[in-house]
């Protein structure tokens, strides 16, 4: 009897000794909303972040085409997706996952790393995206949050 329930009880012991280790995101990361320097807006709202990256917004208020990028992965991704777009990464790819199926959206082109995006974002109209490296305002432009 003790053989049966020593494999189970060691398993579980594992399991949440893994859980309990796993790296959490830096909720002091500062994030940087950033856009091409060509776009008109400003400023943003935190709805409006949201609305964008669950590609509800695909328009700037010049009616310009809102191309949104993310981060791939990391804890900056992770911050500002808690942060502006109220989900885990889990929920956000879920959420695109729905979307792409049904039809009705598809997701941010994603970078590996804040320099690629800076520069996706530098050299696209229309562009948005974020950084927790602060950007060269030559380049791009940072928004002001409301």
């Amino acid at each position: 009897m003790m053989k049966r329930l020593a494999f189970p009880a060691f398993l579980l012991v594992a399991v949440a000794v893994c859980i309990m280790f796993q790296p959490a995101p830096a909720q002091s990361e500062t994030v940087y909303v950033i856009a091409n320097i060509n776009v008109a807006d400003t400023s943003l709202t935190q709805t409006e972040i949201q609305n964008i990256y669950l590609g509800k917004k695909d328009k700037w208020n010049d009616n310009q085409k809102v191309n949104f990028t993310a981060l791939a992965d990391g804890p900056c991704h992770e911050v500002f997706l808690k942060q502006y777009v109220g989900r885990s990464d889990f929920q956000f790819q879920n959420y695109w996952k729905k979307q792409i199926f049904t039809g009705q959206g598809q997701p941010p082109k994603s970078f590996a790393s804040d320099a690629e995006l800076i520069d996706y974002v530098s050299r696209t109209s229309g562009a948005i995206g974020y950084s927790c490296t602060q950007p060269d305002t030559g380049k791009v432009k940072t928004l002001t949050i409301n």
